[in-house]
């Protein structure tokens, strides 16, 4: 992994005083459309920090705490975020292509529109998650929690939800199983039906 800048540690270590005084001393991390390409962020709290559009590719943020931070159009292509806590979150609008999300913590964040295209979801918190248009082509959620989810005009296209739990509980209007050329479209009695077979690995 790459280095961090030292412009950059002096602002992870201001936020880091920010949060411990409860605002009365450091600053907020606020950063906007930075590049932090394969740099180590691991076990670092980041909660409440201002982050669109930062690129985070490849970079590890393993156990990271990224509560109710705003993360809107960044990109995490490749990035390791297992176990990292992302509830309450904004991720609308960011690419999440090929990240590791196993067993993080999502629990009511926003993925308006967000792209998880190959995405490992494994074992991951998402109840009461918000997914609104969202892309999860061969995005993998075995095993995960989806109680209470909204998932309006999501895009599943030979996704994996072998064994997600809560599913009975999700909003759900309508969804997409087909592929990008040839959407097909689910509501009703017929998405019902369709999760009821993904989630026991028999969806076609």
């Amino acid at each position: 992994m790459a280095l961090h800048p030292p412009g950059l540690l002096k602002k992870l270590k201001l936020h880091h005083d920010w949060l411990e005084s409860l605002g009365r001393s450091g600053r907020q991390l606020a950063l906007e459309d930075d590049d932090c390409t394969g740099l180590d962020f691991s076990g670092r709290i980041l909660s409440q920090a201002s982050l669109p559009g930062v690129r985070f590719d490849k970079a590890s943020l393993k156990q990271v705490d990224l509560y109710s931070s705003n993360l809107a159009s960044a990109s995490f292509s490749g990035a390791d975020l297992t176990e990292a806590d992302l509830t309450r979150a904004t991720l609308d609008y960011a690419s999440l292509n090929d990240a590791s999300l196993r067993n993080a913590k999502a629990f009511k964040a926003s993925f308006i529109e967000v792209d998880m295209r190959g995405a490992d979801l494994t074992d991951a918190n998402l109840t009461d998650a918000y997914f609104v248009g969202a892309d999860l082509e061969r995005a993998i959620l075995r095993g995960a929690n989806i109680t209470g989810a909204t998932l309006e005009g999501v895009r599943l296209f030979r996704a994996d939800l072998t064994s997600v739990k809560g599913f009975e509980r999700v909003s759900a209007k309508w969804i997409d199983i087909g592929p990008e050329e040839s959407p097909i479209r689910l509501e009703g009695d017929q998405l019902r039906d369709w999760l009821v077979c993904a989630v026991r690995g028999k969806a076609h």
